[in-house]
């Protein structure tokens, strides 16, 4: 177990770092190594907060799927949009990824606008997302 972890961070530097060649010859032809969940996310998380398009475009090839959820990180464009990377949602838009607004702490338009990013609203509010969505909080 302690080599697969090994391995594992030698992806998640690389990903980090923009290594794609490093990441793909580490991740190639090892479909549980694709799959692995990374420290709490998938390495497609991983690739859309880097901002790093080529890997994220490998992986979902190899089979990560672009809505891939998780109880923490959301899904992958709501990473990308939290981190502000616009060509990177364009992309992830282009794949079909979900553009779900119903849960207001995981989703691409609260992402963007949280975190300051109103290139990305901007483009988002041109998709197909549901813009008019409103958020209610129970009363007691």
């Amino acid at each position: 177990m302690s080599e697969l972890i090994e391995v594992a961070r030698e992806i998640a530097d690389a990903i980090q770092i923009g290594d794609v060649e490093e990441a793909v010859k580490l991740l190639d032809g090892n479909d549980a190594l694709i799959h692995f969940t990374e420290f709490g996310g998938t390495w497609l998380h991983l690739a859309c907060c880097e901002g790093n398009a080529e890997m994220a475009k490998w992986l979902i090839d190899h089979g990560i799927s672009v809505n891939v959820s998780d109880e923490f990180y959301g899904t992958p464009i709501d990473q990308a949009a939290m981190y502000g990377h616009l060509e990177l949602v364009r992309f992830l838009v282009s794949a079909n990824a979900s553009l779900d607004t119903s849960d207001h702490t995981a989703n691409p338009l609260y992402s963007a606008i949280h975190n300051g990013h109103q290139h990305v609203v901007e483009y988002l509010i041109t998709t197909d997302l549901d813009r008019h969505t409103t958020y209610r909080t129970p009363t007691g």
